[in-house]
């Protein structure tokens, strides 16, 4: 609907004196006025519908689209109205679009999936095994690029904290 002067809201026949407001913005005393704020709408309130998939906008335009292509390629698709409400954001050509943004869901399962890989990866690299077995590789590889004799070699050692000073630094109090 079109809003036009031929729409608005009829003035009562005996308005009231006006109100000046601490702005000096005068509001009729005989209408009910709520305050609320001009803002753009918070598109990113979704409401599932599916619990059991996860969600995330995607930038559909960035590099050409290079960004969307990795999303799919991750497992990801276009969420569907039948997964979730967005109520600020319109649903065409089958997908939730906002700008450059594209709404795009995961199996649940699957996302917790690279959640839990990524946690058990970084503890891996920071653990003092995974660590010391970095750091070993990286010294044969090093030790193959030394032009001296080989009781030489042997000498040059890997330096592996203690694990007490370790967890001093982690806080761990294992």
């Amino acid at each position: 609907m079109t809003l036009t002067t031929s729409n608005f809201p009829k003035p009562s026949a005996a308005p009231a004196p006006a109100q000046p407001t601490p702005a000096g913005v005068p509001i009729p005393a005989d209408e009910e006025i709520i305050a609320r704020p001009l803002s753009n709408p918070d598109f990113t309130r979704l409401t599932k519908k599916n619990k059991n998939v996860e969600f995330r906008w995607v930038n559909r335009a960035a590099a050409a689209g290079q960004r969307y292509r990795q999303a799919l390629a991750q497992g990801y698709v276009n969420a569907t109205s039948a997964d979730v409400d967005v109520p600020t954001v319109a649903f065409e050509n089958g997908a939730f679009i906002n700008g450059d943004l594209i709404l795009m869901k995961i199996d649940r399962k699957v996302y917790l999936g690279a959640i839990k890989f990524n946690e058990e990866e970084a503890l891996r690299k920071v653990s003092p095994a995974g660590v010391e077995a970095k750091t070993k590789a990286e010294l044969q590889k090093a030790q193959g690029t030394v032009s001296a004799p080989r009781d030489v070699k042997s000498k040059i050692q890997a330096f592996t904290p203690p694990i007490d000073s370790v967890n001093a630094l982690t806080g761990d109090q294992k």
